[in-house]
């Protein structure tokens, strides 16, 4: 890394203190300027529909964005790419975060929960792991398709978890919709990046950052639902 290049988080070059690095190399097409500029929007690919959403690199910057970590592109055309994180080094004993009261899970098969996300496999996880939990599960990955949906259905539904960065609605429209049908209805929001929507999330009782723990994911469902009951 030459002393020119800037974090694509904070525009800085890496100063002080000692880092941790951890790089990503291959040795592809790579890019040129005008396209490393690009490669952390959301839905930015240069891949077709069907390869790939454009969300990869924007969930690590957003993960990356969190504690004062540094991400630093090397590319040039036909030279391959390098992807380096900088994570602070730290010293001291490893700390062991208290363990979190644990959440009585409603009866099984008491709750219906709509499951919203874009990326197929991950639905599918969130719908299993809820049926685990003895809840009944619709999945959709289609924001629109979702809302049709409860427009016609809204008593059956619960409770809603939706992803945040989605092609046609974004999870927070998402949920502002849904609360006009139902005001009560508790809804979680899904995401591996933050961006401005998720700071004005008045639609939206929960939040679940990814990655996340399925055991964290069940407990919020567990909340909410609990306090929907009160």
């Amino acid at each position: 890394m030459t002393s020119d290049q800037t974090c694509v988080i904070c525009g800085e070059s890496l100063a002080g203190a000692d880092w941790i690095e951890l790089s990503v190399v291959d040795d592809g097409h790579g890019m040129d300027q005008a396209l490393i500029d690009k490669v952390f929007q959301p839905f930015y690919s240069t891949k077709s529909v069907a390869e790939g959403t454009g969300l990869g690199l924007a969930v690590v910057k957003g993960i990356m964005s969190r504690g004062g970590r540094h991400i630093f592109v090397e590319s040039e055309p036909d030279s391959g790419s390098a992807f380096r994180l900088y994570f602070p080094s730290v010293e001291g004993s490893p700390i062991v975060e208290p363990e979190k009261p644990r959440v009585e899970e409603r009866a099984a098969t008491e709750a219906t929960i709509m499951v919203v996300d874009d990326e197929e496999r991950v639905a599918d996880m969130i719908g299993s792991a809820a049926k685990s939990a003895g809840h009944r599960v619709v999945i959709f990955n289609d924001s629109k398709e979702a809302l049709a949906y409860f427009e016609q259905h809204s008593e059956e539904i619960d409770l809603v978890l939706t992803d945040q960065l989605m092609p046609l609605m974004t999870g927070v429209e998402l949920a502002s919709e849904l609360k006009s049908i139902k005001p009560g209805l508790p809804i979680v929001l899904c995401s591996g990046y933050i961006g401005s929507d998720e700071k004005e999330m008045g639609s939206v009782d929960g939040f679940v950052s990814k990655p996340f723990h399925i055991k964290e994911l069940i407990a919020e469902f567990s909340r909410l639902l609990a306090v929907a009951d009160d």
